[in-house]
């Protein structure tokens, strides 16, 4: 009679369970880091939680500020700020010609260092024409946009309200409410030529809206003008109404002002002699 040989069977020492909240450890399968699992037990099924590795967060993370700044670089490129003079517009491309010129980009970059939302921040830019109160900024605001990563918008006041006007009587035009939200609701305002030609009682009654608005939510804004705080008042007086606006308007400016930076000289788009 033939004997079979059976192989012999293994034998493993019995499971020992591990008390509930008590980690195991495993590794990423990237980076090889490892993380620490977490097991527990409900209703007797035992669940094991295994977090996300730090290195996928930052892969996150970096996703995000992408989109971000791809997202904020084509709303600049939107608003034709990366086209035809608006694109030499930078910090980098200020030319200190005089004492006033690199005065004002010193206070310009502790503003832009030190600005915060949620606290005093507007900045007045104000001075004569050709100075370069357009250049610095449109400068802050590409810095801020892309260094905070703050939806930002560049105004030109007469030009914001004829669109106003537009609206009314142009079914395919952004509507006076979408204007106005964008306008008012962006993280950062750069409010242009806000004193370049005589308002009307109307046109003021909306800047005052505007920079009521912005005031009462501390939300950063520049604001660029020929003449000084001091001087609006009478440039805007033309009956009790506008005056009463004028004043409420630069009271509301002062109210939240950060800093003034004034620019004098020779305008610089002509020729020296």
């Amino acid at each position: 009679m033939t004997r079979r040989l059976v192989p012999p069977i293994e034998t493993k020492p019995p499971a020992t369970s591990k008390p509930s909240g008590t980690p195991s450890v495993n590794s990423c399968e990237r980076c090889g880091r490892p993380l620490a699992l977490m097991s527990f037990e409900v209703c007797g099924q035992r669940f094991v939680l295994r977090p996300a590795c730090e290195c996928r967060l930052c892969e996150q993370v970096e996703r995000e500020r992408r989109a971000r700044l791809e997202h904020l670089s084509r709303s600049l490129r939107r608003q034709g700020l990366e086209d035809g003079r608006y694109a030499g517009m930078r910090l980098d491309t200020w030319c200190g010609r005089d004492a006033c010129a690199e005065a004002a980009m010193t206070r310009l970059r502790s503003y832009l260092t030190e600005v915060r939302r949620g606290t005093r921040n507007w900045l007045y830019l104000y001075g004569g024409y050709g100075l370069g109160k357009t250049h610095l900024g449109v400068a802050a605001l590409k810095h801020l946009c892309l260094d905070r990563r703050w939806e930002s918008l560049l105004l030109r006041w007469s030009q914001y309200c004829s669109r106003i006007q537009q609206s009314w009587h142009d079914p395919d035009a952004a509507s006076e409410s979408q204007l106005w939200g964008r306008a008012a609701e962006s993280d950062l305002l750069v409010c242009d030529d806000i004193d370049k030609r005589g308002a009307s009682e109307w046109a003021l009654g909306k800047l005052f809206e505007l920079i009521d608005h912005r005031y009462l939510r501390q939300l950063p804004t520049v604001l660029i003008a020929n003449r000084s705080l001091e001087a609006l008042p009478a440039f805007w007086n033309r009956n009790d109404p506008m005056r009463d606006l004028a004043t409420a308007i630069v009271s509301r400016i002062v109210g939240q002002l950060a800093a003034a930076i004034e620019f004098a000289g020779p305008d610089r788009r002509f020729p020296p002699p």
